[in-house]
């Protein structure tokens, strides 16, 4: 059984930014260890390889932090509510219902399951009685 927490759980998608800055960070490495061998044409191009793999990490990232999220209500048992951002009462959730960032979803009493998974960044929300 799924053990949510209270306000749920968010992992976000998988994005080549990580990986760009893990091999950026290798060739950095590689770069010193030519230097200290002497060989300083192969040390800067490894070099010039790193920067160039850690702007473009930076690059995708930023994309990556401009883009909304958005969630889909995937699974519903019981009453499910949803609030958007600007306004003030709730609503009831339909299944496969799209939420925006930002918006609230609630369980009330007698809740069994509900979760919510992203179509853009990977997050669950899971709610256990």
């Amino acid at each position: 059984m799924p053990v949510g927490r209270r306000h749920g759980e968010c992992r976000r998608s998988r994005h080549p930014g990580p990986l760009r800055i893990e091999q950026a960070v290798e060739n950095l490495n590689r770069s010193m260890v030519l230097k200290k061998q002497g060989d300083l044409k192969s040390a800067a191009q490894s070099a010039r390889q790193a920067l160039a793999l850690a702007r473009q990490a930076l690059v995708e990232t930023r994309e990556k932090r401009m883009q909304s999220v958005t969630a889909i209500l995937s699974h519903k048992r019981g009453s499910v509510q949803y609030r958007p951002n600007d306004a003030i009462q709730w609503k009831d959730a339909i299944l496969r219902q799209e939420f925006i960032e930002n918006d609230r979803v609630r369980t009330l009493s007698r809740r069994t399951e509900t979760s919510c998974s992203s179509t853009a960044a990977g997050c669950r929300w899971m709610k256990t009685p």
